[in-house]
């Protein structure tokens, strides 16, 4: 987890993005952002001084507030930012507390990749008019064991081709 109170790991962020800008043509940039525990910044006191300072409300409000650092960072470079809907702030995981940010992902510059959560957490990204990019992990992650987590391939070919709503519903 990144020490975001340091002004030094926000300058090497800066300049990993500015690297991988120079790199790649797409004007689209993943910035991962997916299964942050927030142990680290709760016990950390630099972390609780920018959270008073920026009027951040919880550790899952830093890191939007970071995304949206992030996104505004690349659009002056021409470039959409891309993460994991972890970066949306809402409840994914069994470690994280529960969901009461009141801090929100700005849409205009973001795209969110949802690969976890439930049907509900993907419409209200939609509702924020966030763009979408949907890669549920029980349909589309083909890197799972096949006899646990992995669904068959007229599956995965099925969820391609069906409504949103529908995909999570279908058995």
């Amino acid at each position: 987890v990144f020490d975001i109170a340091d002004s030094r790991t926000q300058q090497f962020v800066r300049d990993v993005l500015d690297e991988v800008a120079s790199l790649f043509p797409s004007d689209i940039i993943h910035i991962g952002g997916d299964e942050v525990k927030y142990d680290e910044w709760q016990n950390s006191e630099n972390i609780k001084r920018l959270m008073e300072k920026e009027k951040v409300d919880s550790p899952a409000g830093l890191q939007i507030w970071f995304a949206n650092r992030l996104s505004s960072y690349l659009k002056k470079k021409g470039k959409k930012m891309m993460g994991w809907n972890d970066i949306t702030g809402d409840k994914l995981h069994a470690y994280h507390p529960e969901n009461a940010t009141q801090s929100r992902l700005d849409a205009d510059n973001t795209i969110v990749q949802f690969w976890l959560g439930t049907p509900e957490i993907l419409e209200k990204a939609l509702r924020r008019n966030l763009k979408i990019v949907n890669s549920y992990c029980d349909y589309t992650y083909l890197n799972y064991n096949y006899d646990k987590n992995c669904r068959p391939f007229p599956w995965v070919w099925a969820y391609v081709h069906i409504p949103v709503r529908e995909r999570f519903y279908h058995n």
